[in-house]
């Protein structure tokens, strides 16, 4: 690995015992342990066995098959009803895995769980530095094979950021031969509305040689669908939303992230499925030949992504219940029961009773979260209906 990516890198193999020796000595890490131990597992297995067992591991593998995996797997059945991935005959190693993005935390992780047990192989990970409330957490996703997406700073520090983070993805994929997931964009899309950003695009286009098109294509992306039955969170984005509402000025502190990723990672999510979708490279050919527009090629990119994403979406009873409230129409009344649609109505009620804030604007809370859920299938409708217009 070149000496420049090491402040954003994720670590080297020679990297791991010296970051297990930081986290099993850390009293804060014990803490999170203690209560992850508590939480799934009724104290059934104390954090001080899992200590001891960290404290003894040699490398990455080890730390996957005795720990984070299995860890993953049960957080998965206890917290929802498993993983499913679809689409797995579209993986392969060197791919860039462009997903959209729910939870800070787990969209990746769940991934990284199923796509190993396919392709006996890790994928690298873009994670935002604003995560890293405490110390331990960059020693903790840095040797899962995280690397730092600098969030804040001055403009000409963000663009040197760009640059560095650009070199690396194509070093990863086009050098090392790794496959990596990044986000289609910064933060969550707080109304599950996904769309790819085009300044990612343009970033992940630094490097390389060639045109905007040579440049994207050396690095197969492979957009991923994912959908979470219910989203532990949304009342914490909901509550968002009004706060920005109130104050455009509003901003998350380092604590309010902390909530957000204990809420993701313990809260209640149903099913839970990913899909691979094909690598789009052969689309990207037809953009090319469509314009020769930078401008216009980044965008017809953003959009390609968002058609795989937005098709591919899982869609639950409660996506159609939403819809059909949000429309006031009984579209999708046939799809779903009574008793399905009184208890969606009884669980957004009791999200919107856990927000606390002043001014509690309840009809606007309530619309926001009966969105988040309907418009996965808005946008899936929105696509069907734009495909049958072109035929």
């Amino acid at each position: 690995m070149k000496a420049e990516y090491e402040s954003i890198a994720a670590y080297e193999p020679e990297d791991f015992l010296p970051a297990i020796q930081r986290l099993v000595q850390d009293p804060s890490f014990f803490k999170v342990v203690e209560s992850v131990c508590h939480s799934l597992l009724a104290d059934k297995l104390p954090a001080e066995q899992v200590i001891s067992v960290m404290s003894q591991l040699k490398n990455l593998d080890e730390l996957d098959d005795k720990l984070t995996f299995p860890g993953l797997t049960m957080l998965s059945e206890h917290t929802g009803k498993g993983l499913l991935l679809r689409g797995q005959e579209h993986l392969f190693d060197n791919a860039l895995f462009i997903t959209n993005h729910r939870d800070i935390i787990l969209d990746a992780a769940f991934l990284s769980v199923m796509v190993k047990e396919v392709l006996e192989k890790r994928f690298y990970m873009g994670v935002g530095t604003n995560l890293y409330v405490t110390p331990w957490i960059e020693d903790l996703v840095r040797l899962h094979l995280c690397f730092n997406i600098i969030r804040g700073g001055a403009p000409r520090e963000l663009m040197a950021h760009s640059n560095l983070l650009s070199d690396y993805i194509h070093y990863l994929i086009t050098e090392k031969h790794s496959s990596v997931w990044i986000a289609q964009r910064e933060g969550r899309a707080k109304d599950s509305d996904d769309r790819t950003q085009p300044a990612l695009l343009k970033m992940l286009t630094i490097a390389g040689d060639g045109t905007f098109i040579e440049r994207i294509k050396a690095l197969n992306i492979t957009p991923v669908s994912l959908s979470y039955e219910y989203d532990p969170c949304d009342w914490l984005k909901a509550q968002e939303m009004q706060q920005k509402r109130d104050n455009p000025n509003y901003k998350k502190t380092p604590q309010d992230d902390y909530i957000n990723m204990r809420t993701g990672i313990f809260g209640w999510k149903g099913r839970i499925i990913f899909t691979v979708t094909p690598c789009i490279n052969n689309e990207l050919n037809a953009i090319a030949a469509a314009t020769s527009v930078r401008n216009e090629q980044v965008v017809l990119t953003a959009e390609c992504i968002d058609r795989h994403i937005h098709k591919n979406y899982a869609i639950f009873a409660n996506n159609k219940i939403a819809y059909d409230l949000l429309t006031d129409t009984p579209r999708f009344s046939a799809d779903y029961t009574s008793t399905e649609k009184s208890d969606f109505i009884d669980y957004i009620n009791g999200q919107i009773d856990k927000i606390e804030i002043e001014n509690k604007d309840i009809p606007f809370l309530r619309s926001r979260l009966v969105e988040m859920y309907a418009n996965p299938l808005r946008n899936q409708l929105a696509l069907e209906e734009n495909t049958s217009n072109k035929q």
